[in-house]
């Protein structure tokens, strides 16, 4: 039973996507959600609280005290143009929330990774792991 999973990222992409199934899931009582910005629809997701936070900056460690699982999706996967903050993000965030997810004593992390550097493949085998080749999709 995953009763609390605090999820980064949650009004990204990838957050998103989760957010709804987490919320139908009847295993998780409650979702914490971080972000620096709010879900655009917050509002209908009942299990939901949000707290804007940085993972950059903010202290994660108190939100994570009674969680059973962390699963981290705070990344930028593409650099936009103009932004140069993705090694903040993507390392510095990372290592803080994974951090504090072992300060906290969260028995489980999930980190999702981003397989664009493996190529995104109808034929890749499943699970595609670090060993496989990598084969990069033109243009990403």
């Amino acid at each position: 039973m995953q009763d609390t999973i605090l999820l980064t990222g949650v009004s990204g992409f990838f957050g998103r996507a989760l957010l709804p199934r987490l919320q139908a899931d009847p295993a998780v009582k409650h979702i914490i959600g971080v972000d620096l910005r709010p879900p655009v629809d917050a509002s209908q997701y009942s299990k939901l609280t949000f707290h804007q936070l940085d993972v950059r900056e903010g202290d994660l460690a108190p939100l994570m005290k009674r969680c059973d699982v962390v699963i981290h999706m705070a990344f930028i996967l593409m650099r936009p143009p103009r932004r140069l903050d993705l090694d903040a993000v993507n390392i510095v965030g990372s290592r803080r929330v994974l951090r504090a997810a072992a300060q906290a004593g969260v028995p489980k992390i999930i980190f999702t990774s981003s397989v664009v550097g493996y190529g995104l493949h109808p034929d890749n085998p499943m699970p595609l792991t670090e060993i496989m080749p990598r084969r990069p999709n033109a243009g990403l």
